[in-house]
This record gives C-alpha cells, structure tokens and sequence, in this order.
C-alpha cells in the first residue's frame, strides 16, 4: 500500500493562487500614509520576538523546522507606531516644525529600515523506526512594514529522502498581511499553498486569519483561526485549527530581559486520521534577551495531525500524529541590522504509515537582515 501510494506522483503543476494574489494586490492598493515614514520598530522585532518564529512570522520550512514549536505574537514592544513620540523628539529635522498625527498615528522619521529579508536552511533527520531517512530545506522570507501595516511573503523549497528510495519534493509559498488599525488591537488575514510530487499531499491550501491584542512593553496575546484543505487526500479532508497564544515579560530591564509565552492548540479534522477527529496539545516558552545575545527554551506536548504553526508559515501536510517536542534557540546580533540564529528542535512522531513512535531531529540555521 505504500509503495503504491508512493508512487501516484505526477509533475508539479503551476498554478497561482488566486486568494494569495487578491490579498497581495489589497495591500498595494492601500494608500500610503502621511509623510511616508516609518515607526522605529523593525529593528526590535527582530532581534526580541521575531527570532522565536513570529508573525512577523520565520518561515523556517516544513517537516519540523519550525521554532520549536512556538511563534511569538506580534510583540507589544514592537508596536510604536501607536506610540506617543519620545520627549527629546519635537520636530521634524527637515522642516522645523512639528510631525503632524494621522488619526492616532504618529509617523516618525523613518529611521528604522522597513524591509526584512530572512534566508534559512535545515538538516532533518529521523530515527530507526522511522520510513524516512533524511531531509532538508531551504528558504527566504520577506517583509515590508510602513506605519501599522505589514506585508509578509515567504518561498520554502523541502526534499524528504525515504528509506525506499522515493524522493519527495515539495514547494510552499505564503502570502499574509497585517494591519494594527486601532491602538492595541489588530488583525491578520493571508493564505499559505503547497505544491508537491506526491499526489495525496499535493495542492493543500490553508486560510490564515487571526486576531491580536497587545499593551505596550507589558504582554500581548492572540487569537489563529486556520481552515486547511485537502483535496487530493483519500478521503478529501478539511482541517479547522484554532491556536490562542499570551505572552508577557516576567523581568524587564536595562540589562536584560525575560519573557514567558503559553499556548493552546485545537485541531478538528473532518475525518479520523488518527482515530480520533479533535486534539489538543499546549506549548511553553522562556526567552532571555541580554544586549546582543538572546536564547529560548521550548517544549509542547498532546497530540496533532496536520499542524498549522509559525502564524500560517508552516503547514505540516502529512498524516502523521505529533505527541511532543522540545528545543533549544541562540541569537547574536553580529551588526546593527543582522541576526544570526542557530536552532535545535526534536520532536515525538508516530509515522503514519507503520505506526511507529520515532524522534525527528531538526538542526536550522538562519540569518536575518534589514534594510
């Protein structure tokens, strides 16, 4: 049987994705705010919650290259484009006179750059009972920010090596803007599509909408809705994910910082893939952030089939049953503009093919830069 599924592969056939397209050119259309400057926000993004796999949200690729299992909500101390502008700041330096407020926002100069651009590559590898052998991916992630808006875009490319010799082959291309249009609350709608070689886990496409909350250098806390079609799947399956997520900092100081992060995960499925069609799992994360440098420890544990993590930017496509993980992450902040990020992560799972418990190892390296 899994021979023969192996081998119903057809070529890759290009197709845009029209909902990623509809939101893409939403965004282009919106007009652009007064000034045209940015807030000063990119650059701590980055180097605080984005590298925990956020949204903005790392598209560390497929198949467990996620961030141990925990993205980072839009960070509140990243959301200054509601804020009030500093006390030793009082005019525009090119025209004298005061930066004048768009409806509630404040557009400072822009002295922070608007555009991220995150490359990324893994190594996988799987244990003894495990069908698969060995895998890799590759990736680039980009963003562009202006006032509260945020467009987010992302390309994976990921090659899984069976112990049969059968090459899978897949590409997943995301799309996801966001939009923080009243202080303290925003909200995010984007889509994620996945090409592959394998005819069962071919043309998945995932909706991605969301809502945030957030006080500003306090705590922050969403809300994912992810609705996953399966079509070439036997039988067709839909896959509703709903994640909440609360973040806040435990200590906040000069020298350093410490941050706690909770979720939960509920996954329906309209059919029973693993015997069950509702699951439940809940993670936990610890952040410590001192000057340049900047580690986390993670772990999660339940149950989950068909995942959808990293804020819509992976979408684990294969029937297998997830029952834990945990991983360890270190930053460096090399330069004013670039982080290097080096990510460990192990996770439990239950091959769906030969129901074996097994361990998928996944060592990623990623280096993000603003400009």
């Amino acid at each position: 049987m899994f021979t023969d599924e192996l081998n119903r592969i057809r070529p890759f056939r290009v197709r845009a994705d029209s909902a990623l397209l509809v939101i893409f050119s939403i965004f282009i259309l919106l007009p652009l705010p007064a000034q045209a400057v940015l807030p000063p926000r990119v650059q701590e993004t980055l180097q605080t919650a984005s590298m925990s796999g956020t949204t903005p949200g790392l598209p560390l690729m497929q198949y467990g290259q996620s961030p141990g299992y925990a993205h980072t909500s839009f960070p509140t101390h990243a959301i200054d484009a509601w804020s009030t502008p500093p006390a030793s700041w009082t005019a525009d330096t090119t025209t004298s006179s005061p930066m004048p407020a768009v409806g509630n926002e404040y557009f400072y100069v822009g002295n922070e750059p608007p555009i991220t651009f995150l490359p990324s590559y893994s190594r996988i590898s799987y244990g003894d009972g495990s069908i698969k052998e060995r895998g890799e991916a590759k990736g680039v992630y980009a963003s562009l920010s202006y006032g509260v808006r945020l467009l987010e875009g992302s390309f994976d490319d990921t090659d899984i090596r069976f112990r049969s010799g059968f090459d899978l082959h897949q590409r997943d291309y995301t799309v996801k803007y966001t939009d923080f249009w009243t202080e303290g609350m925003g909200y995010s709608i984007g889509g994620h599509f996945i090409q592959s070689n394998d005819i069962t886990t071919d043309e998945v496409s995932t909706l991605i909408t969301g809502v945030q909350w957030y006080e500003k250098d306090r705590w922050n806390a969403d809300l994912d809705f992810f609705v996953s079609t399966y079509e070439e799947f036997r039988p067709d399956i839909t896959v509703l994910q709903v994640s909440g997520r609360y973040g806040s900092y435990r200590t906040k100081s000069d020298d350093y910082t410490v941050r706690r992060e909770v979720a939960v995960h509920y996954i329906h499925t309209s059919e029973d893939i693993i015997g069950q069609r509702d699951l439940f799992s809940g993670e936990l994360r610890w952040s410590v952030e001192s000057g340049s440098m900047g580690m986390s420890l993670f772990g999660w544990a339940g149950q989950q089939v068909f995942p959808v993590r990293n804020g819509g930017f992976i979408v684990f496509n294969l029937g297998d049953e997830r029952v834990g993980g945990y991983g360890a992450e270190v930053r460096a902040s090399f330069t004013r503009n670039g982080t290097l990020i080096a990510r460990l992560n192990n996770e439990h799972v239950r091959d769906s093919f030969n129901n074996t418990l097994t361990n998928q190892l996944v060592a990623s390296l990623l280096y993000s830069f603003t400009f």
